[in-house]
């Protein structure tokens, strides 16, 4: 599950971001160890909320914003981990507010549990499969108040009664004169609160939702230009790599890191119960300095634990009365006898999770 806002999709200008950059930091005065998975859950519990993304001349809620020369911007608050989000819940927004699909841009929203919270979760995260699930409602709602305003903005100006109105591309369109503004044109005027129960397309309606769009995250993920989290750098940033313990519930009985101290870089070497840490300038002075280290592991009581092990164990407990680990599938009135398993797997990123924070004191 990932926790908080992802900034894979749009990084702040302010951060100056560097390609392929591994992980985090301390900076001076001290170092953290936050992507240790104990001390990173304590740490998201704490972190403060963000503020609301940049308004512009139309901002009705926290996902959307129209600007003057109508690019629509959306704001997602699910993170993009390759499920298609970001492609997904903007189709839904685009939809209720009949948003022109060419001229939508997507940003990850910031951390702000009081804006962008997952409604089943009750915090800002993505998993559970729940996505479209939790912001189904929410986010058509959001968007269809944003075209109801739109349309009062237009109705005003031209005099006419709102019901009279309809929306169609990213534009007003008052059918009877032949009339038509562009949302870009509207954003300035389209103020006031928007009904907290807007009519909603009925599924007949949709022309986008159900029909196979072209991922919006793709391109720039081709053409690498794509800005991921673990592009980030910070001002003093330092670099960490970690080893941990390769038997489950390990420790560290002695490290030798006088090697690793001599490397040209390496800052500091962190040894903790069941990992080593070395801290770096950069990545090269943090990979070779964890190289350097002689670690001698106490493997503890799992250390004996191999797949073979495991497989063996669970193929016991599965024969008999308690289930097969074999099923017999007939094929034209033959016999064939199979078994299948997978691997014990982890739902989670086959590459490293990048973490970059600040520490003062």
């Amino acid at each position: 599950m990932a926790r908080l806002a992802s900034y894979s999709q749009t990084i702040p200008s302010r951060v100056i971001p560097s390609r392929r950059t591994l992980l985090t930091g301390g900076l001076a005065g001290g170092f953290l160890l936050a992507f240790h998975l104990p001390q990173a859950k304590a740490a998201a519990a704490n972190v403060a909320e963000g503020a609301p993304p940049p308004a512009g001349p139309f901002a009705p809620n926290a996902f959307l914003r129209i600007d003057r020369a109508g690019k629509i911007t959306l704001i997602i608050p699910q993170v993009e981990m390759g499920q298609g989000v970001f492609t997904a819940l903007p189709m839904i927004i685009a939809e209720e507010l009949d948003a022109d699909w060419n001229n939508v841009h997507v940003e990850a929203a910031p951390p702000n549990e009081k804006l962008y919270a997952n409604p089943m979760l009750g915090i800002q995260a993505t998993g559970n499969s729940n996505s479209i699930r939790a912001f189904w409602l929410p986010m058509r709602k959001a968007a269809a108040g944003a075209r109801q305003l739109l349309i009062g903005a237009a109705a005003k100006q031209w005099s006419v009664d709102p019901a009279s109105c309809a929306t169609e591309n990213g534009a007003v369109v008052h059918a009877a004169s032949g009339r038509k503004l562009p949302y870009g044109a509207l954003a300035e005027r389209a103020n006031g609160t928007a009904p907290a129960d807007p009519p909603l397309k009925a599924a007949k309606d949709f022309k986008l939702i159900g029909k196979p769009m072209p991922r919006l995250d793709t391109p720039t993920k081709v053409n690498g230009k794509e800005v991921y989290g673990i592009d980030v750098m910070l001002p003093g940033l330092k670099f960490a790599t970690i080893a941990a313990s390769p038997a489950f519930g390990g420790k560290v009985r002695h490290v030798d890191d006088s090697a690793a101290k001599k490397v040209p870089g390496v800052q500091q070497v962190v040894v903790l119960d069941d990992l080593v840490a070395v801290i770096g300038d950069h990545m090269w002075a943090a990979k070779k300095g964890l190289d350097s280290c002689k670690i001698d592991w106490d493997a503890g009581p799992n250390g004996h634990v191999d797949s073979d092990l495991i497989w063996n164990r669970i193929r016991a407990a599965s024969d008999g009365a308690n289930g097969a680990t074999s099923a017999v599938i007939w094929v034209h009135e033959a016999a064939v006898e199979c078994s299948s398993s997978l691997p014990i797997d982890a739902v989670r990123s086959k590459r490293p999770t990048p973490s970059s924070d600040t520490f003062s004191g």
